[in-house]
C-alpha cells in the first residue's frame, strides 16, 4: 500500500500536473525559418494541444503564462481510491529557448477497501521546471526539447493509507518531440521521461522511479478548437535507478483543446489503464502502482 500511495503522489505531482510545457505563453513575430532562433516557429502549437503529452514549444523572452490545473485520479476494482490534486505555475522565457516555470501544488486522497477499512492522505510541495528547446520544427522538421523538473514535497497519512508523516524529493528529467504532420490540421508528439522519488526516510515512504513513454495525435478541426487521442506506457521501480520492477500500466484517453481568445484557453483530458500487470500478482490491470482513471481540467492565462 505504502508504494501504491507514492506513486500515486509521483504521478499526480508529474504524471498529471500542468508543468511549464503546457502553460500559455504570447509569441512574439514569427521570423522566417532561416533566420529565426531554433526555438522560434512561424507555426507554434496552442497550449495544451496534446492534453498529458507535452509539446517542444517555450516560452519566449518577456513572455509569462499561469496554468491553474485540477487533477482526478481514481480506482474503483478491489478497493475505492480518490485523488485530487491542484496545481499552479507560472512560467516565463529567461532568455531565447530557455524557459523557467515555479509551481506549486497541494493534494487530498481518501481510500476504503472491501472489508470497510479506510483512510486518507494528503501531500503538497513546489516544484522549478527548466526547459531548454534545442532542435526546431521551421528548422528541422522535428522540435525537441529538454526539461528538467525538481519539486519536493510533504505526506500526512492515516488508515490503511499508513500512518505519520513524511516528505519526498522528486527529480524528472524528460525529453519532448513534435512534428506537423499535416500542414495546418495534424500534429503528433512523443515524450520520454524518466521520475526518481527520493523519501524521507522515516518508514512511511520508499525510494521510487519510474520509465514513461506517451504519444499523442491532436487534429485541427475547428480554428480555434483541436480534439486528440493519446496513449501512455509507464514501468515501476523501487529505488531510485531502477533497483527492482515492480510493475506496469498502458492507459489511452481523449483529450480537447479549446483556444477562447488570444489569452485563454481550456483543455480537458482523460486516460484510462487499459491493461497492467503487477510483478508476479494476478489480473490484468496494475492498481497497486497506478490509478485505474486520471482526468484533468485546465485554464491557462497569458500575458
Amino acid at each position: 500500500m505504502k508504494t501504491f500511495v507514492l506513486a500515486g503522489a509521483v504521478m499526480a505531482t508529474f504524471g498529471t500536473a500542468a508543468l511549464a510545457a503546457d502553460l500559455p505563453a504570447r509569441k512574439g513575430a514569427p521570423a522566417a525559418p532561416a533566420v529565426s532562433a531554433t526555438c522560434l516557429e512561424t507555426n507554434t502549437l496552442p497550449t495544451d494541444v496534446f492534453g498529458f503529452t507535452v509539446g517542444s514549444d517555450v516560452t519566449d523572452v518577456g513572455a509569462w503564462g499561469l496554468g491553474v490545473t485540477a487533477n482526478g485520479n481514481f480506482s474503483g476494482r478491489g478497493q475505492r481510491l480518490t485523488g485530487l490534486t491542484g496545481v499552479a505555475q507560472l512560467a516565463t522565457g529567461v532568455f531565447r529557448c530557455f524557459e523557467a516555470a515555479p509551481y506549486v501544488f497541494a493534494n487530498t486522497t481518501t481510500a476504503r477497501d472491501r472489508a470497510g477499512f479506510s483512510g486518507n492522505g494528503s501531500f503538497w510541495g513546489g516544484g522549478l521546471e527548466l526547459k531548454y528547446k534545442f532542435l526546431g520544427r521551421d528548422v528541422h522538421g522535428v522540435g525537441a526539447t529538454l526539461d528538467l523538473d525538481v519539486s519536493a514535497n510533504g505526506n500526512r497519512l492515516s488508515g490503511i493509507l499508513g500512518a505519520g508523516n513524511d516528505s519526498a524529493v522528486n527529480v524528472a528529467g524528460r525529453l519532448f518531440l513534435d512534428k506537423e504532420l499535416v500542414a495546418g490540421r495534424l500534429f503528433g508528439a512523443v515524450n520520454l521521461e524518466h521520475i526518481s522519488s527520493f523519501s524521507g526516510k522515516t518508514g512511511i515512504l520508499v525510494d521510487t522511479s519510474q520509465f514513461n513513454v506517451r504519444a499523442a495525435l491532436s487534429a485541427k478541426v475547428l480554428p480555434n478548437v483541436y480534439v486528440g487521442a493519446e496513449a501512455w506506457y509507464s514501468r515501476s521501480y523501487s529505488g531510485a535507478g531502477y533497483d527492482r520492477y515492480l510493475g506496469d500500466g498502458f492507459f489511452v484517453g481523449p483529450n480537447m483543446l479549446w483556444a477562447i481568445n488570444d489569452k485563454w484557453t481550456f483543455n480537458a483530458a482523460y486516460q484510462v489503464q487499459v491493461a497492467g500487470k503487477v510483478k508476479a500478482g494476478p489480473g490484468n490491470i496494475n492498481l497497486t502502482n497506478y490509478n485505474q482513471h486520471y482526468a484533468r481540467v485546465k485554464l491557462g492565462y497569458a500575458f
